[in-house]
């Protein structure tokens, strides 16, 4: 019997290409499925309109670009990717952006993850393809 499986070094180049993905989505506004992200409340909004108005009030998860900068394959195994941050301060973001929910609304804005579409990313699929290891016998 032959088992098929992905190495480790591939995935982590996947989990490398899935990081530019959600970046890339996230800096234009949208969340996980490609819909825009959540508005912001009012008053952040205003604040975030004085403080970064070169956003041009747009939802991009980027004041400071320190949390999406922050991302990285956190681990590898078993044919499995973990994406996340290991700097503290950023991955208590993500995960109230994604699992919790961010301020006295609990507005959830996901990011993490790839939609089916970004699932058939031709970059990701050459990653994933060329890098397939086939272990067992051919009897």
């Amino acid at each position: 019997m032959n088992t098929f499986r992905a190495s480790d070094a591939t995935l982590q180049r996947a989990g490398l290409r899935i990081i530019d993905m959600i970046r890339q989505r996230t800096l234009a506004g949208l969340d996980k499925d490609g819909n825009p992200l959540a508005a912001y409340s009012p008053i952040y909004a205003l604040f975030k309109a004085k403080r970064y108005p070169q956003q041009g009030g747009r939802v991009t998860m980027s004041a400071t670009g320190a949390m999406l900068r922050s991302l990285a394959v956190l681990k590898v195994s078993d044919d499995t990717v973990t994406i996340g941050s290991d700097n503290t301060e950023d991955a208590l973001k993500l995960l109230w952006h994604n699992a919790t929910g961010a301020g006295r609304s609990r507005i959830l804005r996901i990011i993490l993850g790839i939609s089916e579409e970004e699932g058939n990313d031709e970059t990701l699929i050459e990653i994933l393809t060329n890098g397939i290891v086939i272990e067992g016998s051919f009897l």
